[in-house]
């Protein structure tokens, strides 16, 4: 059985200076209790932009916060950064971005990633048909051989929207089965946890849409 944590929602990469320590403090509550129960990673959203004219502030405070939270941090749980579901051009929306602040963190090794579907889809940087694109782009960065986790989620809005509207995997999604199938079935995914959460609504539950994904993909 494998098992991964989730920060609680309200959690930023990129805290106001009043609530900086208390996320600091959090992040680290996260990991003890995660690693204590064998998780593979915290997840946490990527930071948003603080400044409005100087995106850099925010990748410095999200490296800082990064080497805080991790420089005595010794278990075996990671980090994991999750991708955003912003409009292209916001901050959080490129594998580039994702891979250069665990690169130019002082404890990359305790960092991973975890791609969210939805929020991939909803961004444009996964817009259905450019999958082998994407695959190839993300594996010469260093993305996917980090990747520890997935949140498989259909859109409820088309590509490059930038709504994070979570929608059923078979229905009423934007994403279209067969373009499902092959991130599913990708070989370098194979082994990592597919995590669904998608809303309970189109009159399937959660235990019929696994077992749904189960019956075709095996997972």
């Amino acid at each position: 059985m494998v098992s991964v944590a989730h920060t609680p929602y309200p959690t930023s990469l990129t805290p106001s200076s009043a609530k900086k320590e208390l996320t600091i403090q959090s992040l680290q509550n996260d990991l003890e209790i995660a690693d204590a129960c064998g998780s593979v990673g915290v997840v946490v959203h990527f930071g948003s932009d603080v400044s409005g004219n100087d995106p850099l502030e925010s990748y410095q405070l999200m490296i800082e916060m990064l080497n805080t939270v991790l420089l005595e941090w010794e278990g075996e749980c990671k980090i994991l950064l999750e991708n955003l579901a912003s409009k292209q051009g916001s901050i959080g929306t490129t594998l580039e971005e994702l891979v250069q602040i665990r690169n130019l963190s002082d404890q990359s090794e305790k960092i991973g990633f975890c791609l969210d579907t939805c929020h991939a889809f909803a961004s444009g940087l996964w817009t259905g048909g450019n999958w082998r694109d994407l695959l190839a782009n993300g594996t010469s960065l260093g993305y996917f051989q980090e990747v520890k986790a997935i949140h498989l989620n259909n859109s409820k809005y088309p590509s490059g929207e930038g709504k994070d509207r979570h929608a059923n995997i078979f229905k009423a999604g934007y994403i279209k089965e067969a373009q499902i199938e092959e991130l599913v079935s990708t070989p370098i995914l194979m082994d990592i946890p597919f995590i669904l959460e998608t809303p309970s609504d189109k009159g399937v539950s959660h235990g019929e849409e696994i077992g749904m994904l189960y019956e075709k993909w095996g997972r």
